[in-house]
């Protein structure tokens, strides 16, 4: 188990320790918050690495301390939401083409692109829902599991 550093002086302390052996002053133990669960309360200084390491140090892991499912999740959610705005965009520049390409009068043209703008809207806002709700799943899974592997840890 990691050492807990003293709020007060910041000096590193034994995990069983109630006071902290230095100042006396009472230590905290780590809550995890569902808030952020990225944000560790009463951890200060260096305790707890394991949790905080970087992406690279975290793939070198073998014993699977720190996950890194979530930061990996959060830029997928960000490439898939830029892809989904580029396409998005290509369906609204289609949509202008073909609605120009109809070579019939101005109101049909019209009333195509207005047609084709709702349907590639109605889509794109479907398929971020989709996509969302699909990331935020998947990463309470991974709260899950790291909570189990946290009372698994207390016993």
């Amino acid at each position: 188990m990691a050492m807990i550093f003293c709020s007060s002086c910041g000096k590193e302390n034994p995990p069983e320790a109630v006071n902290c052996v230095y100042c006396n002053a009472p230590l905290v133990k780590p809550v995890y918050s569902r808030r952020n669960p990225d944000e560790k309360e009463g951890i200060i200084g260096k305790g707890y690495e394991e949790e905080f390491k970087g992406i690279f140090r975290s793939l070198f892991d073998f014993a699977f301390k720190s996950l890194i499912a979530k930061r990996v999740l959060k830029f997928l959610y960000g490439l898939s939401v830029i892809i989904l705005c580029i396409g998005y965009f290509v369906a609204i520049k289609e949509s202008i083409s073909t609605a120009h390409n109809l070579h019939a009068n101005s109101l049909v043209e019209f009333f195509a692109f207005i047609g084709l703008f709702i349907l590639s809207s109605i889509v794109f806002t479907f398929v971020l829902i989709f996509i969302r709700v699909y990331y935020e799943l998947t990463i309470y899974f991974i709260y899950l599991a790291e909570d189990v592997r946290i009372i698994r840890e207390r016993k």
